[in-house]
């Protein structure tokens, strides 16, 4: 495949100088729960339903997650418009309860800090920690930490704001054609890419139900909500039809030490009455 350098024309379309796109594409994410923490091996859960949440109870109160990507060619006959990777988006990651737990920016693996490319990626993920200075990557995966001025500081803006249950302002941007999509040497457009990885934490007196949204934020001036790579092309284009993601937790609040307490000492008591 052809690769183009994004131009600041490119960049300028995306921040507001372009019309809404009619492209027959669409941006469309899913959030993969995971265990293992690199440079352990991480492996994918199932995708989760309201009906089917990741149960979190007693101590072990943190889920990661990977949030995945694909631009979906709704006309793949047409030779036109050959998705060939995102170039570029915001993306707003919340939970429905703002006094759920916290998220934080996930350790990367090797394969998603500085290997991530043309291959989708595989479970399990046993590729360790990024090697050198890279090494400590939290957040946005390789190709998409372009926005960053230094690749290996996770706290500047485009890694996204961390606030409480919330991730905002995450800036993907590749600079160059990625080749991920259906103009990859013949992996159809329904091959899904990794974007970033997260973490949430549940508070010990949260319980209950909660969902966790992922979304691309639209340009209030174009609607547009993502910048995309056609194969070949040295200019991004732009469109406004993209999806969300949503997944699913079921959550357990821990007693209050005082609580715990209080449960034990009920059931002592009524022991008690049992024998006498």
């Amino acid at each position: 495949m052809k690769k183009f350098t994004v131009s600041a024309l490119a960049i300028a379309a995306l921040a507001g100088s372009a019309v809404a796109q009619t492209a027959p594409v669409r941006l469309e994410f899913r959030l993969i729960p995971q265990t293992g923490t690199p440079p352990a091996t991480v492996t994918d859960l199932a995708e989760t339903t309201a009906g089917t949440p990741i149960a979190i109870s007693g101590s072990a109160r943190t889920q990661r997650y990977e949030l995945q990507y694909r631009v979906l060619d709704l006309d793949p006959n047409d030779a036109v418009f050959v998705p060939a990777g995102l170039s570029a988006c915001q993306i707003n990651i919340t939970a429905s309860n703002a006094a759920s737990g916290t998220m934080a920016r996930a350790q990367l693996s090797r394969f998603e800090g500085q290997l991530a490319g043309t291959t989708p990626p595989t479970s399990p993920d046993s590729s360790g920690l990024p090697t050198g200075a890279a090494s400590v990557r939290t957040g946005l995966h390789a190709p998409y930490r372009g926005g960053m001025s230094n690749q290996n500081d996770n706290t500047l803006a485009a890694n996204g704001t961390v606030a409480g249950s919330a991730i905002n302002g995450i800036l993907p941007l590749a600079i160059s054609q990625t080749n991920q999509g259906n103009a990859n040497n013949g992996i159809d457009n329904t091959a899904w890419y990794g974007l970033y990885s997260f973490t949430f934490t549940a508070a010990d007196n949260f319980g209950g139900a909660l969902t966790i949204t992922a979304e691309a934020i639209a340009d209030p001036n174009t609607q547009n909500r993502f910048g995309w790579f056609n194969d070949g092309s040295a200019v991004p284009e732009q469109s406004a039809n993209a999806t969300s993601a949503t997944t699913h937790l079921a959550i357990t609040a821990v007693p209050a030490p005082g609580a715990a307490a209080l449960i034990g000492l009920g059931g002592l008591l009524a022991a008690r009455r049992r024998r006498a």
